[in-house]
């Protein structure tokens, strides 16, 4: 994913990192993470994946546990 405006900060399981405008990151298809926008001002990530997704799994974080709590499949969009 690539930050095209703004700043923003990423979590993952390993820690958490700020990145800002032009920021590039790339991650294999087991990686999860969480970005937010760090600031008041806007800001703007964009993410394309290849192969296409064809399910978008979102987690929550419990201790050191991911839970799975929803699964959106791309023909529910």
């Amino acid at each position: 994913f690539a930050v095209a405006l703004g700043d923003v900060e990423e979590r993952d399981l390993a820690g958490t990192r700020r990145l800002t405008t032009g920021a590039i990151r790339s991650f294999g298809p087991e990686y999860v993470h969480e970005v937010r926008n760090a600031s008041h001002a806007p800001a703007v990530t964009v993410h394309a994946y290849s192969p296409p997704l064809t399910v978008m799994n979102r987690y929550d974080l419990e201790g050191f546990r991911l839970i799975l709590r929803a699964a959106e499949r791309v023909e529910q969009r």
